[in-house]
């Protein structure tokens, strides 16, 4: 049981972002390689900014462009892989921070590591 229920302070926080699957390319009955396919969902989440002191006593780790991912479910293993668009930009989930806490706090949180900007990204691959 929560010793504390944060899901009325998660959901005035949450905004939608979108989750970029991609499935892996396997060969047909031909034996021609086929390529996977991506696929978005949409989820629900509180996207914060990462403290300017977890930044900094990160050695590295940690910039300011990474952000911190707050939900009141858990996320599937197989979006670990997947990229995340949010606010024109785009992320990796790279961990999860204390799961253990999560049975306590009922607040699953994960690091989103920032890859690049989504605008620059589609423009590079029109080209």
């Amino acid at each position: 049981m929560a010793y504390f229920n944060f899901n009325r302070l998660i959901s005035k926080y949450s905004r939608e972002f979108t989750v970029i699957v991609n499935s892996e390319g396997e060969y047909d009955a031909k034996g021609d390689w086929v390529d996977g396919e991506k696929r978005e969902i949409t989820m629900t989440g509180a996207i914060m900014a990462m403290s300017e002191s977890k930044v900094y006593n990160s050695n590295g780790a940690y910039t300011s462009k990474d952000k911190v991912l707050y939900m009141t479910e858990p996320l599937s293993d197989a979006l670990f892989d997947c990229d995340v668009k949010f606010l024109g930009n785009v992320y990796k989930i790279d961990s999860t921070v204390e799961a253990d806490d999560a049975d306590f706090t009922g607040v699953y949180h994960y690091i989103l590591k920032w890859v690049s900007v989504f605008e620059e990204t589609e423009a590079a691959q029109d080209d």
